[in-house]
């Protein structure tokens, strides 16, 4: 009889065991499957709305134009192998989103990942984990992940298996309300109109205006290197003007530190020199003096968070690219937040042609 025990014990031990290891198998084996680019994006989203969950916060819709800027990106860097926020025809985040249609405000966050050891890089749920965690684990990276402002999300990712190399991108996008387009170029000395509805919970603030000058801003394209700690950081320009419904004050105090550093620390998406620079999302990040500039009048606004008018494109008589963000107030919030942030290229009306700065 005791023999009998030992003998059906020892079976139940083994079956255990292989069935823990079957187990054990088929989970790395999930976690290790290659998933096509889309499967990869859409796991990514998942995971971001897990740990947004997971915090309280609501969690982030798809927005179709932030997923193909993201995806489209994505392709284009590993295709012709370069590393940049800026794309070979000198277009940064918000002049790409722009010209995707997007109304929005959107904060650009790519990771890249070159693999040294000789394997390709395969897409994979754990590597779309390391994704996750990587954004987590830095300090003013998950301030951009975690804000309670944004409120969609798309995500790009492609591969490279000549070069092994990898990119991810992750597009978070705040949407408070709708937006008429804007005329993608205007004239130096013409006016440009602008018109929304803003939704609750926010409320219609100003429109502000910046020039973005790229003599100071150009990015040389990096060919040579895939990987985080040689991301040149991405900054849009503060702003010199703002508009609101009525003239209060000669001049306005925005906070125009304006944002999120955003890097990287955690395998395999190594590095610390991956950052990015985003308006006014969150207070703690407004560590330095307020910027005073203009304040005009020209906006018209209604109690149903409609408005219209049209503003001046004209600084220091330049040519070039300019930024217009629309700015919100929210309830026991005392800073402004961009829910929309677009670029318009301004022409010079005796040739047509752009400035020296473009």
């Amino acid at each position: 009889m005791k023999k009998l025990i030992v003998v059906f014990c020892l079976a139940i031990f083994v079956s255990s065991f292989y069935l823990c290891n079957v187990c054990a198998q088929g989970y790395e084996n999930q976690e290790t499957q290659e998933l096509s680019p889309e499967q990869f994006s859409d796991y990514v989203i998942q995971l971001i709305n897990n740990e947004r969950s997971y915090k309280g916060l609501l969690t982030l819709s798809i927005d179709p134009i932030s997923n193909l800027v993201a995806r489209e990106y994505a392709n284009d860097l590993v295709t012709n192998s370069y590393f940049s926020y800026c794309d070979l025809q000198g277009k940064c985040p918000d002049e790409r989103y722009t010209d995707a249609g997007g109304s929005g405000a959107v904060v650009e966050i790519i990771k890249g990942f070159e693999n040294y050891e000789g394997e390709n890089t395969k897409l994979t749920p754990l590597l779309a984990e390391y994704l996750i965690e990587a954004l987590k684990a830095n300090e003013d990276d998950s301030k951009v992940f975690f804000s309670p402002f944004i409120t969609h999300v798309g995500v790009g990712a492609a591969k490279n298996d000549f070069k092994k190399i990898l990119t991810a991108i992750v597009e978070l996008t705040t949407v408070g309300g709708t937006f008429a387009p804007l005329a993608p170029s205007v004239s130096l000395d013409e006016e440009i109109k602008v018109s929304g509805k803003v939704n609750p919970p926010f409320k219609f603030k100003a429109i502000s205006v910046a020039y973005y000058d790229q003599t100071l801003h150009y990015q040389e394209p990096n060919y040579d290197n895939f990987d985080n700690d040689y991301l040149i950081p991405y900054f849009p320009p503060q702003d010199h003007i703002a508009y609101g419904s009525k003239t209060k004050a000669r001049l306005v105090k925005l906070i125009k530190t304006l944002g999120f550093i955003g890097a990287i620390g955690a395998s395999p998406f190594t590095g610390g020199a991956s950052a990015i620079l985003a308006p006014v999302f969150l207070h703690s990040l407004q560590n330095s003096p307020p910027k005073e500039i203009p304040f005009e009048g020209g906006i018209k606004v209604s109690s149903n968070g409609e408005f219209n008018g049209k503003i001046s494109l004209n600084y220091q008589s330049m040519t070039g690219l300019y930024f217009i963000s629309v700015l919100a107030e929210l309830e026991n919030i005392d800073y402004p937040v961009v829910i929309s942030r677009r670029t318009v290229v301004v022409e010079n009306p005796l040739n047509n042609t752009l400035g020296s700065s473009r």
